[in-house]
């Protein structure tokens, strides 16, 4: 193989590195926002489950100030 051959390939694998890089970088940030989808909805469900009872607690709050 000759040196010129030698330098492409490294080069076509630098590439395919740093393809993979940021390949894992978008999929770690997607399931981040996965995650966050996730904690919202599970807020959400806790808030609607328990509405009357954190109505209750701020309508208490507000009344005390």
């Amino acid at each position: 193989m000759s040196p010129k051959n030698i330098t492409k390939a490294v080069v076509k694998m630098q590439d395919v590195v740093e393809a993979e890089a940021l390949l894992s970088r978008f999929i770690g940030g997607v399931k981040q926002i996965a995650g966050f989808t996730d904690d919202a909805s599970k807020i959400g469900e806790f808030v609607a489950k328990h509405q009357d009872d954190i109505g209750a607690v701020l309508t208490s709050i507000q009344s005390s100030l």
